[in-house]
C-alpha cells in the first residue's frame, strides 16, 4: 500500500502535509517539492472559535476533568490509558469527570461520570474552552487544548499519533505526549505558555 501511495505521489507537481514526520518519508522517496504547512483549525485564535460555542443544555457550571477520545478498535487500548489517567485526575481533583467518545467505550467510566455525545462542534468547542483539564487522543483536541491554554495531556495512538508528537514538539511542549499513564507524583501542570511556539511555522502565540 505503501508503494502504491508513493507512485501516486509522484504524479504530482507538489504535495503539502501537517505532519512533518509525513513530509520526511515523502521526500525520502520522491523528488517532488513537498512543505509543511498548519492544520486549519490554527488559521484562527480562540477568539473566533469562542463565537461559536455553546453550552451543552445537560451541563451546568461544575469544574470538570474532559476526556476526549475518538473510539474505534485499532487504538483502544491506547486510549483506556488515557481514560484511565482521566479518572485518577478527576479522583485527585476531586472533580467531575466528563468523557466524550464516538464509539462505544462509556464502559470505562465510572458511574458518577457523565457521557456528553455533542450535537455539533459548537458544545465541543464549549467543552474544551471550559475544562478545568484535559486528557485526549485526538489531534484536534490536542489543538483546543492549546489554543484555549489548558492544562492537558495527550496520549500517543497507532498510526496517526506522529500528528500529535509532532505538533507537541513544535510548540515546545512535548512532555504534554504520553506513551504511558504518569503518576500523580510526575503530573505537571505548569506549562510555560508565554514561551509556547503556536505554529509549525514559528509564529509566537499573541494572546
Amino acid at each position: 500500500r505503501t508503494a502504491w501511495l508513493i507512485n501516486e505521489i509522484k504524479e504530482f507537481d507538489a504535495v503539502s502535509l501537517r505532519e512533518k514526520s509525513a513530509a520526511d518519508v515523502i521526500r525520502s522517496k520522491t523528488d517532488i517539492p513537498v512543505s509543511v504547512c498548519v492544520d486549519p483549525t490554527l488559521l484562527h485564535d480562540e477568539t473566533f472559535w469562542e463565537q461559536y460555542e455553546k453550552q451543552p443544555a445537560e451541563f451546568g457550571n461544575d469544574e470538570y476533568v474532559l476526556m476526549y477520545g475518538l473510539g474505534p478498535v485499532w487504538c483502544r487500548e491506547h486510549e483506556k490509558k488515557a481514560a484511565n489517567m482521566a479518572i485518577n485526575i478527576a479522583k485527585a481533583k476531586n472533580l467531575k469527570l466528563i468523557h466524550y467518545y464516538y464509539g462505544q467505550l462509556k464502559e470505562w467510566m465510572p458511574e458518577d461520570s457523565e457521557h456528553c455525545y455533542c450535537e455539533g462542534p459548537q458544545e465541543l468547542l464549549w467543552l474544551f474552552h471550559h475544562a478545568s483539564y484535559i486528557v485526549c487522543c485526538s489531534f484536534h483536541g490536542t489543538v483546543f487544548s492549546l489554543m484555549y491554554r489548558k492544562p492537558f495531556y495527550t496520549f500517543n495512538l497507532p498510526y496517526n499519533g506522529n500528528r500529535m508528537k509532532d505538533l507537541m514538539n513544535s510548540v515546545g511542549i512535548p512532555d504534554r505526549f504520553l506513551e504511558e499513564i504518569l503518576p500523580e507524583d510526575q503530573w505537571n501542570w505548569e506549562i510555560p505558555w508565554e514561551n509556547v511556539i503556536f505554529t509549525p511555522l514559528g509564529e509566537t502565540m499573541n494572546r
